[in-house]
């Protein structure tokens, strides 16, 4: 075996060496890393150079011509929870809406644009007293001032002219922001008799609750 000693080795022309078709080059103590090529995909590399961020994951681009590294996406998952109770019982005698509590005014920032918030709001044991007249109440649930959901409950002469009963919302809401939103749960009265929600307090309370659910 032949063994050729030097320092150099430089091609005779251009920047390129070539190892002809069948044969090898052997590196036995290995090539340091600065001197390593980028792999490409077709090669089973990742053509990356470098490693993404902490809890990245590796993903094909939306293209579907490279990989890359991206944040790992909610998928569906609860990000964070935020709620809100208001027991003893609160009234009013306006025509215009009210908020039932500062306790049910809850604030949640989102962690995305793409996040939808789940509400869910409890309106505990409302009662109007009618006196002699039909009448009825009205109650909503807001975003940041906006209503997004509203029911209106008619009151009879049936039981005297007081009635009471609980109602719930359930909606699925879509911000489009990552700053704090504010959510409050208000009501009124449609001609000036009282309405008192948590009529009985000792019978829970009036509740929203704010899930955020990753895009």
């Amino acid at each position: 075996m032949s063994k050729i000693k030097v320092n150099e080795i430089e091609a005779q022309s251009g920047s390129t060496i070539t190892v002809p078709t069948g044969q090898s080059l052997v590196v036995t103590d290995g090539i340091g890393t600065a001197s390593l090529p980028t792999i490409p995909v077709s090669k089973g590399g990742t053509g990356l150079t470098s490693l993404g961020s902490a809890n990245q994951v590796l993903r094909t681009n939306s293209g579907g011509t490279a990989l890359e590294f991206a944040d790992a996406e909610g998928g569906g998952k609860i990000l964070q929870v935020v709620s809100g109770s208001h027991t003893p019982q609160a009234s009013t005698t306006s025509t215009s809406f009210q908020d039932v509590s500062t306790n049910t005014n809850v604030t949640i920032t989102p962690s995305a644009t793409s996040s939808k918030i789940l509400v869910l709001a409890h309106f505990n044991e409302l009662f109007h007293n009618s006196g002699t007249n039909t009448t009825s109440h009205y109650i909503r649930v807001t975003r940041a001032g906006t209503q997004i959901a509203k029911a209106h409950t008619i009151y009879t002469q049936n039981l005297s002219g007081e009635e009471m009963c609980s109602q719930d919302f359930m909606l699925v809401d879509e911000p489009n922001t990552t700053s704090a939103i504010e959510y409050k749960l208000q009501f009124h009265s449609s001609d000036g008799n009282q309405v008192r929600v948590n009529q009985n307090s000792n019978d829970g309370g009036t509740t929203i609750t704010l899930l955020e659910i990753g895009a």
